[in-house]
C-alpha cells in the first residue's frame, strides 16, 4: 500500500489545495480504503489532516481466500484481519470498525449513522466495496451459492460435499453442477473459472469426476480482457476444455426454479439447465445508502470522472467526494475484497 498515489493528487488537487485541518472521512476498509488511508497518513504533515476510516466490520478479508475454506484447507476465520491490527500502519488515522453509515447529506457534508451519531468532513472518499443483488433473477437467492458473500462460504462447503454424496449415488443420470456468471460487470473477473476449475479437482480428488458434469455460464463472449480470441481466454478457454468443463457462453441466467434434479435454470437465449448445485456470481450493485443519496446510476454504481475519481459533477456538494474501487462505475476489473 506503501505507493498508492494520495487521493487529492490522485484527484488532480494539489496539496497546498487541501485546507488546513481537513477532516477526511473514509468510508470502507477494503483494499481502496485501506490503501486511501495509508497514502494519506504517510504522505502529510499529520497536522493538517484528521482522518477518519470507518467501516461496518471489524475485520478485513480477501474473497480469493475463501476458496481455501470450502475445499477444506482453512477456516473461515483464517481469512480475516482484524482492522485493529492495521493501526500501526496508519499513524494518526481514527480506525473505527463496526461502524455502519446509514445515510449521506451531501449538502452539510455530514454522514448520519446507525446508531445515531454524526460525522462530518470536509473531503468524502467512497470505498463501501459493491453488494449482491439476486432480486432481479426469480430463484437465484434460493438457488445459488453466492461465490461473493462471506456468509455463504460455509454454505459452499455444505453443498460441494453434498454435491459429492450425490455423485456417489448417481445411477444413470449424470448430476450437473453450474458455476454461472449471473452479470457483468463484477469483481475478480477471472473468479469463476478458478472456481469452476477447483470444483473439477475436487470432484477428481473425491473420485466421481467421471460421473458428474461440471459447466461454466457468462452472459457475455468472455468476461476478461474483452471478447476473445484475447490472452486471457488463450489461456483459459484450453484449460476448461483439457478438464472437460462445459463451457457456456452468451447465456444469461433469466430465472431459477425447483425441479426433480435440484433446479431448472433458464437462460435468456431460450436455453434450459437441470443443475444439482449452482455457484453464482450474483448481479452487483453499490450498497443502498449511495443510491438513496442519489449517487448512483442505472445499473447501480457511482459514476465518477475517470481521469481524477471525483464524483460526476452533482455541484458544489460533491466538489469533494471522490469514489474509488468496486462501487464505481468505470472501466476497471473489480477487485474481488470484501
Amino acid at each position: 500500500m506503501g505507493n498508492v498515489v494520495p487521493v487529492f493528487k490522485l484527484c488532480a488537487c494539489e496539496s497546498d489545495d487541501i485546507e488546513p485541518l481537513a477532516n477526511v472521512l473514509i468510508v470502507g476498509a477494503g483494499f481502496g480504503g485501506l490503501g486511501c488511508a495509508h497514502a494519506l497518513a504517510n504522505s502529510y504533515d499529520a497536522s493538517s489532516l484528521a482522518i477518519t476510516l470507518v467501516d461496518s466490520r471489524d475485520y478485513f478479508s480477501i474473497a480469493a481466500t475463501w476458496q481455501f475454506v470450502w475445499t477444506g484447507c482453512a477456516a473461515l476465520e483464517q481469512t480475516k484481519w482484524p482492522l485493529a491490527e492495521a493501526a500501526h500502519e496508519l499513524p494518526g488515522v481514527d480506525i473505527r470498525p463496526n461502524t455502519t453509515i446509514r445515510s449521506l447529506d451531501l449538502q452539510s457534508r455530514t454522514a448520519m449513522l446507525k446508531d445515531g451519531g454524526t460525522l462530518g468532513y470536509d473531503y468524502l472518499v467512497l470505498a463501501p466495496g459493491v453488494v449482491s443483488d439476486g432480486a432481479s433473477i426469480p430463484g437465484l437467492n434460493e438457488a445459488a451459492v453466492d461465490l461473493s458473500d462471506i456468509q455463504h462460504v460455509e454454505r459452499a462447503k455444505q453443498e460441494l460435499e453434498g454435491f459429492i454424496a450425490t455423485a456417489k449415488a448417481a445411477n444413470e443420470s449424470k448430476p450437473m453442477f453450474l458455476v454461472t456468471i449471473a452479470a457483468v460487470p463484477y469483481k475478480c473477473p477471472p473468479m469463476p473459472f478458478e472456481v469452476a476449475l477447483l470444483v473439477d479437482q475436487e470432484l477428481r480428488t473425491a473420485g466421481v469426476r467421471e460421473a458428474v458434469r461440471v459447466a461454466l455460464s457468462c452472459p457475455v463472449p468472455f468476461p476478461v480482457a474483452g471478447p476473445p480470441p484475447n490472452p486471457a481466454s488463450e489461456v483459459l478457454l484450453p484449460l476448461l476444455a483439457e478438464r472437460g468443463i462445459e463451457w457456456m457462453p452468451e447465456h444469461t441466467p433469466k430465472d431459477v426454479r425447483k425441479s426433480v434434479h435440484g433446479w431448472r435454470v433458464s437462460f435468456d437465449n431460450g436455453a434450459e439447465l437441470d443443475a444439482n448445485t449452482i455457484f453464482a456470481v450474483f448481479p452487483q450493485r453499490a450498497p443502498d445508502l449511495f443510491a438513496a443519496a442519489g449517487l448512483t446510476n442505472p445499473r447501480g454504481f457511482i459514476p465518477v470522472d475517470l481521469l481524477t475519481n471525483r464524483l460526476e459533477d452533482k455541484g458544489a456538494s460533491s466538489k469533494n467526494v471522490f469514489a474509488i474501487g468496486d462501487a464505481c462505475s468505470a472501466m476497471l476489473p473489480k477487485q474481488g475484497v470484501q
